[in-house]
């Protein structure tokens, strides 16, 4: 979250009552807008190896959702089987994942202790 929201919702829920519902819903909701859009850039641009098949196939499971509770179904359920399968799709469209490697420590990896300190 861009800390000027939070900053903003922060002074929001301190005047309390004397903000407008309107704008404490408009303030909150801008928020989890921008997480939203972070969290995609992230996604798309800083990873490697993405699934297109294993996201479409999440984003059908929450356009399943969706019509589910518009259809007014308030079984428990279809949903937990549609998140849980939602979580598997999700999981398994971030591809390959690189961990960074931990170089050996060497005799040279590490410069003495005040190295270049008061010596030419």
């Amino acid at each position: 979250m861009a800390t000027d929201i939070a900053f903003a919702v922060g002074v929001v829920a301190l005047l309390g009552r004397r903000v407008p519902a309107s704008l404490k819903l408009f303030l909150l909701t801008l928020a989890i807008v921008d997480d939203i859009g972070a969290i995609i850039v992230i996604g798309i641009f800083y990873s490697s190896g993405l699934q297109p098949q294993f996201l479409g196939a999440a984003a059908a499971a929450v356009v399943a959702n969706v019509l589910l509770n518009r259809a007014g179904i308030v079984w428990l359920a279809p949903y937990l089987v549609l998140g849980v399968a939602l979580w598997l799709m999700t999981y398994a469209s971030r591809g390959a994942r690189h961990h960074r490697r931990r170089r050996p420590r060497t005799a040279h990896s590490d410069p003495e202790p005040g190295a270049g300190l008061g010596r030419p």
